[in-house]
């Protein structure tokens, strides 16, 4: 989950279910009990290691992080992106 705002507002997040499956569920009724809007994207895995850094770099080869990925891994070829 990532979470940007325009404006501060503490609120958001003061007594929430930190490392819960129902934060998330939280975080949505919160915005809507404040009035403020929210976006959903569409879901794509974490970045929490090589292998899946190399499967964002497969399916989006033209983002800004494949091109910084294939830049940092050159000098290495066995794990081109």
């Amino acid at each position: 989950m990532l979470i940007a705002q325009s404006n501060h507002n503490p609120g958001l997040f003061s007594d929430m279910p930190w490392s819960s499956a129902d934060l998330w569920k939280a975080t949505r009724q919160r915005a809507e009990q404040l009035g403020l809007y929210y976006h959903e994207l569409d879901t794509w895995e974490d970045l929490d290691d090589l292998a899946s850094l190399l499967r964002l770099c497969r399916r989006a080869p033209d983002s800004p992080t494949a091109q910084m990925a294939g830049r940092i891994f050159a000098p290495f070829p066995t794990h081109s992106t």
